[in-house]
């Protein structure tokens, strides 16, 4: 220890010369003592509560197809053949001396266009590339190409309602399970009879009706695909099923 006395306040000031002269044997016990102290370990998580976690999100189901099943209806540019005869009782047979009278009537044939000729068609729409069912995939405005690639499609069917009534050719899908189709329509339907000419008379009450031949003719179609009449007849009915996403 250093003294130094102050002739004003006549005190002392002890100075330490050194701040820690303990031997190296106490510093050592010092050392060890501090490295055996436990050591502070931060808090634990409070226990959960019994029970199943709970999660919520939200679930984006995408339904990728290429070929589905469509049911439209279609107008064709083909007219409807009529075939009529009608009983004359006078004058005579055409190209004959034939008479004809209420006790032996002749048939005057007429050959006539109807109505276009229109049917409810199914078929199967086949897309050159995968549809994506998700909505809002695609927009028409924001992205029309991509939009156009997704839903052109080439469409093959028939009539439900007639035999021998085909349609082919492309579709359009302009929104969800809704399409747009055009094309040529093949029908096959009655001609007049060989041997006989439209707007002649003839003895007695003849066949006029031949053998049926085929007609074409451009179409024009608006349909739905057959998963909204799965929806509509399931949500009616509570048969079906339909795909739904949701979070728990």
């Amino acid at each position: 220890m250093a003294q130094s006395s102050c002739p004003c306040c006549r005190c002392s000031i002890v100075r330490q010369a050194n701040s820690d002269r303990r031997s190296p044997q106490v510093r050592q016990s010092a050392r060890i003592a501090q490295l055996r102290l436990p050591r502070m370990l931060p808090p634990s998580a409070p226990p959960q509560p019994p029970g199943l976690p709970i999660t919520s999100g939200v679930i984006e189901v995408h339904g990728h197809y290429r070929a589905t099943i469509v049911a439209a209806f279609a107008f064709s540019q083909i007219r409807e053949a009529s075939i009529t005869s009608v009983q004359v009782t006078t004058g005579t047979a055409t190209g004959t001396n034939t008479s004809c009278s209420s006790n032996s009537p002749c048939s005057m044939v007429t050959v006539s266009s109807g109505p276009h000729h229109s049917s409810v068609i199914a078929g199967m729409s086949y897309h050159l590339w995968t549809y994506d069912t998700f909505p809002g995939v695609f927009s028409w405005k924001k992205d029309p190409a991509s939009a156009f690639k997704e839903a052109v499609g080439i469409f093959a069917g028939l009539s439900v309602q007639n035999l021998n009534d085909y349609y082919v050719g492309g579709d359009l899908q302009i929104g969800h399970d809704m399409q747009l189709m055009g094309g040529l329509n093949f029908y096959r339907q009655s001609s007049l009879a060989p041997g006989f000419t439209n707007g002649n008379v003839y003895p007695g009450s003849p066949s006029f009706t031949g053998p049926q031949h085929w007609t074409r003719g451009a179409h024009f179609g608006i349909g739905l695909n057959l998963s909204i009449f799965r929806k509509a007849f399931g949500s009616v009915t509570g048969l079906g099923t339909s795909t739904t996403s949701s979070g728990s």
